[in-house]
């Protein structure tokens, strides 16, 4: 078995002391983690280094399916008979618009690792924006005129602005009550 940090190993250790007849691992820093079923807290805390190693926190769902849908409805939008791209510093192309996405997750991914200040504003106004935008090509695309588009669009975005405050604020609860549960063993 691969080290774990210590960290880990150290809430792992503090939340069932080893007895004789469990089996421990030591490793090189000392720490010692018994072997067997893990806890309820050690599988939220595997689960969440697990969620985190792949890059994207759970509340970076909401920018990043904001900025997918941006990218889909603006290349669904411009094959439509009538409708432009209107923001002149993009290429619409399919090639153009996938670079789009990636820039945007790019810039989730750096949002999503800063500091909890920077990282909420940059979390919650990616939402916004995006989800917003996205709104608007799917009014424009069933036929709104563009007064009606973004109205709805600046109503959506404020709306997911507002979801995803509460998922950044859910998340930081989740964290508090995970070390307060950790701290009471």
């Amino acid at each position: 078995l691969p080290a774990a940090p210590s960290n880990i190993a150290a809430q792992t250790a503090a939340a069932k002391p080893a007895t004789q007849s469990d089996q421990v691992i030591r490793y090189s820093a000392g720490d010692s983690i018994p072997v067997g079923h893990p806890t309820a807290q050690q599988e939220r805390l595997l689960a969440s280094v697990e969620k985190r190693s792949k890059g994207y926190s759970g509340a970076a769902g909401i920018p990043l399916a904001g900025a997918l849908g941006d990218s889909v409805t603006t290349h669904i939008g411009i094959s439509q008979a009538g409708l432009t791209e209107s923001n002149g510093f993009i290429h619409t192309s399919p090639a153009g618009l996938v670079g789009l996405f990636v820039i945007k997750a790019g810039m989730v991914y750096y949002f999503d690792n800063q500091k909890p200040e920077v990282r909420k504003m940059g979390l919650k106004t990616s939402a916004g924006v995006w989800s917003g935008v996205t709104m608007n090509n799917l009014l424009l695309i069933a036929g709104s005129t563009n007064p009606v588009s973004l109205v709805g669009g600046a109503l959506f975005g404020a709306y997911m602005y507002y979801r995803e405050g509460i998922a950044l604020d859910k998340e930081s609860a989740a964290k508090a009550a995970q070390g307060l549960h950790a701290q009471t063993r």
